[in-house]
């Protein structure tokens, strides 16, 4: 005979829930519900695609949904998640900018819309060209830079007064312009390996 499923008990892999997906999900969910956090950075792919890899089941994302700081031209600096995926037979970790496979951080080949410049902190690629044009045109330093985009672009009327958001800083930093012009410029060159 036969033993039927449970239809009440979902068992897939793919839509089990931990504690801590809960916990960081409801934060999640109150930004969005909110509006507080209207974008969402994922890596560009949720199958590992590692050469000689044997898994080919999608990807798991242990920590959840990260809190960082999306830096844009048209919304100034805005609240955002990041998420990266790891798979458990080759153990590669995808971020949305990179894998890093055996210690070693490789790009993907197309170049991504916002590029990470510290851990909780991503720049869009409109302002690493400002960024660019102001280093090459009118000579304007890193610190400049940032402090252009703080005093003119960040609109700090949008920063959310919620507790979650208290322990990460919207300021750019001078680190943050130098970090981002870099890395774009390497990878425009098609560089992938860094």
């Amino acid at each position: 005979m036969e033993r039927q499923k449970d239809p009440t008990q979902k068992h897939s892999r793919d839509t089990a829930l931990t504690t801590s997906y809960v916990r960081a999900f409801s934060v999640l969910y109150y930004f969005l519900d909110t509006e507080k956090a209207s974008r969402m950075l994922f890596p560009p792919s949720h199958y590992c695609n590692t050469p000689g890899c044997t898994n080919t089941n999608t990807l798991r994302d242990k920590a959840g949904p990260l809190k960082a700081v999306l830096y844009t031209l048209s919304d100034g600096a805005c609240t955002t998640f990041s998420t990266h995926l790891s798979c458990p037979s080759c153990r590669a970790r995808y971020y949305p900018n990179y894998v890093v496979r055996d210690g070693t951080r490789t790009y993907y080949d197309q170049i991504p819309s916002a590029v990470q410049v510290a851990e909780h902190q991503y720049v869009e690629r409109a302002v690493l060209n400002l960024f660019t044009n102001l280093l090459l045109i009118s000579w304007t330093s890193a610190t400049n830079g940032a402090h252009v985009y703080n005093e003119t672009l960040s609109q700090p009327e949008k920063r959310p007064d919620h507790p979650d958001w208290m322990d990460i800083s919207f300021k750019l930093h001078p680190e943050h312009v130098w970090d981002g012009f870099l890395l774009i410029s390497l990878l425009e060159q098609g560089g992938t390996i860094l």
